[in-house]
């Protein structure tokens, strides 16, 4: 039997101008009926998909941030941050890449540069709590991840020119076209899923996860119902359940 139903958005559940079907609405209610737990799993943040669901804004659980931030039954159960003496480095490294759009996701609110005002109706898509500022130096905020924004659209190249200029137990990942993520080693979509499915006493037998992109793919190793869109990533492709 079917206890939990986690999903990624961009890509999967939400189209190409970031809206989904409201007839998903009518599933969700019969999700509801059968007590399935449904789960936002995103690395967007948690301000954003509360307010992309907002009619069942309160009633639904999110592992937002790529696993960094669980809020369950409108708790928040479980945060991972990044240790404040590494952020330094990883800051000097990013701004290396000139065309690269730098976003800190803290605990409360993100932060972007002031320098990058202009892409404020791109931001709009992914971030609804944020703050610009003249210079990271001095936000006293614990740092969830954080993401970067590549304008010439070479995420794999730039991912691997990075890589090896990281701090020890740290990682990056590509979360999109455009997109990349950095983020402590240990903490993924996955082992965000098992720390709901230990909270609520559900098995992975017992889970279906739908994604498309590698920040996707341990979120998908941690249900045995796994199903990649046919867009998705091709290594997804090759541990999933079914490609639909």
């Amino acid at each position: 039997m079917i206890k939990l139903i986690a999903t990624d958005m961009d890509g999967t559940l939400l189209r190409d101008d970031k809206t989904f079907s409201h007839e998903f609405y009518d599933l969700y209610k019969e999700m509801k009926q059968q007590g399935i737990h449904f789960v936002v799993a995103s690395g967007n943040q948690y301000e954003l998909l509360q307010h992309m669901f907002e009619p069942i804004k309160d009633e639904i659980d999110y592992i937002s941030e790529n696993g960094t931030k669980i809020v369950c039954s409108g708790e928040i159960i479980y945060t991972n941050t990044i240790a404040s003496d590494k952020l330094p480095l990883i800051i000097e490294i990013l701004e290396q890449y000139h065309n690269c759009m730098v976003v800190l996701c803290g605990v409360n609110h993100a932060y972007v540069l002031n320098r990058f005002k202009e892409h404020e109706e791109f931001l709009n898509n992914f971030y609804k709590n944020y703050r610009f500022v003249d210079s990271f130096d001095g936000i006293d905020e614990d740092v969830l991840k954080i993401s970067v924004s590549d304008w010439d659209y070479q995420v794999e190249q730039t991912v691997a020119s990075i890589t090896p200029q990281l701090p020890e137990q740290i990682k990056i990942i590509a979360s999109g076209n455009v997109w990349f993520d950095i983020s402590n080693q240990e903490i993924n979509k996955g082992v965000a899923v098992k720390i709901l499915q230990d909270r609520l006493n559900i098995t992975p037998d017992e889970c279906v996860a739908f994604g498309d992109m590698l920040n996707d793919y341990e979120l998908l190793k941690a249900v045995k119902y796994a199903y990649c869109m046919a867009n998705g990533h091709d290594d997804l492709k090759a541990i999933a359940y079914e490609v639909i």
